[in-house]
């Protein structure tokens, strides 16, 4: 496998497999492009490009039938991954893709994602001082607007 240069902002390592081993290295020339992710060292998802003719059965045969939506989509739910499989047209014919997610690192990083935000909302909801003035998400006089604009607590 080859490392591939990271893209900025990207946190992945991805890796290129080359090889002539295995299913996918017997069948290099109709599935041309191969991509294992790897994220804080572990896994985290593989994705392949190629013929439809070859990849889709492929990709049935490793993780079962699947759910399909549509002609063209297959998806696949497990205890520690999900899978998709979807065609597309391309130049002059279709062409596959076949997805296989990690759910452990998936969950990993949506917690990682949901610690940002509660972060991130935390500093918004307080004031914050610009230029010596108080600067709130809404300002009281904006609340006190509402409330008789509403006729609420009038009599």
């Amino acid at each position: 496998m080859r490392l591939l240069p990271p893209s900025p902002g990207e946190l992945t390592r991805t890796y290129e497999y080359e090889g002539s081993e295995g299913w996918f290295g017997k069948h290099h020339q109709q599935v041309r492009t191969q991509f294992y992710y790897f994220l804080n060292g572990k896994f985290c998802r593989f994705m392949a490009l190629g013929d439809p003719t070859v990849l889709r059965p492929e990709a049935t045969y490793l993780v079962g039938p699947g759910q399909a939506e549509g002609k063209y989509r297959l998806f696949w739910e497990g205890s520690r991954a999900r899978a998709a499989y979807r065609e597309q047209a391309s130049g002059m014919g279709m062409e596959g893709q076949f997805d296989v997610l990690s759910k452990a690192l998936e969950a990993e990083q949506a917690a990682q994602d949901q610690a940002q935000l509660k972060a991130r909302l935390r500093t918004l909801n307080r004031p914050r001082v610009r230029l010596g003035l108080i600067d709130c998400q809404v300002p009281t006089w904006a609340n006190q607007w509402r409330r008789d604009a509403s006729g609420v607590g009038s009599s």
